[in-house]
């Protein structure tokens, strides 16, 4: 089994919710079928908050993405000397989100981002995912014999 260093999982998102809108418009489709065929066509439309509500949404992944050390189904894995730009990450993005909340009207933003110290079960089922990656894909055989051999040295 991989015997992995310790590491700290980041698990959650930033939940947008709202800004946008569904119409639906009915048409006749087609001709010379009669009036009794419509064809449904669905409209979004897509609000000024929404798209500033993206804005940090993304802004929030590219920002993790640049301190990972890579992305599992259990969450990002970082290294634990990253802990002090992780948070800082965090309250900027906490800022953020409670600024845009206070001033839209159509949309809310909600930080359900948690981080941990990888242990137990969850170290367990991480480094049981990472080995069989491994074993499929080359790319990822360099990423885990780095965490393997940072194991070791350790």
């Amino acid at each position: 089994m991989l015997s992995l260093r310790p590491l700290l999982v980041v698990t959650g998102s930033v939940h947008v919710e709202g800004g946008d809108e569904w119409e639906s418009k009915q048409r006749p489709n087609g001709v010379g079928r009669g009036k009794e065929h419509l064809k449904v066509t669905i409209d979004r439309t897509v609000t000024k908050d929404r798209r500033q509500a993206n804005v940090i949404y993304l802004d929030f992944y590219r920002r993790l993405r640049k301190i990972q050390l890579c992305r599992t189904p259990f969450g990002a894995l970082l290294d634990p000397s990253r802990k002090t730009e992780l948070l800082a990450i965090l309250d900027v993005m906490d800022h953020k989100i409670a600024a845009f909340n206070a001033e839209s009207k159509t949309c809310q933003l909600t930080n359900c981002v948690v981080w941990e110290k990888l242990a137990a079960s969850r170290q367990a089922g991480v480094a049981g995912w990472l080995a069989r990656r491994a074993h499929r894909d080359g790319e990822w055989r360099t990423i885990v014999r780095q965490l393997d051999e940072d194991a070791a040295a350790a």
